[in-house]
């Protein structure tokens, strides 16, 4: 029961929300999946081709609030 309201809830909140079109987390698209298998493949291929790729995820405000009125 507890899934009914919070899929209710969040439509809601998506509706009335505004999201980055650089958001991939927390959405209802495969964006983490995809960028998370280009991150695998990228290592991949360096350890085959004995190079070195560096990433870095800034995810300091992934889990911020959002502060909208409803």
């Amino acid at each position: 029961m507890s899934r009914i309201y919070f899929g209710i809830i969040d439509s809601k909140l998506r509706a009335k929300a505004r999201f980055s079109p650089r958001q991939k987390g927390f959405m209802n698209e495969s964006g983490c999946f995809n960028n998370i298998h280009i991150l695998n493949e990228l290592l991949r291929h360096s350890k085959a081709k004995n190079g070195l790729v560096v990433t870095q995820l800034d995810v300091s405000k992934a889990l911020i609030p959002c502060r909208t009125k409803l």
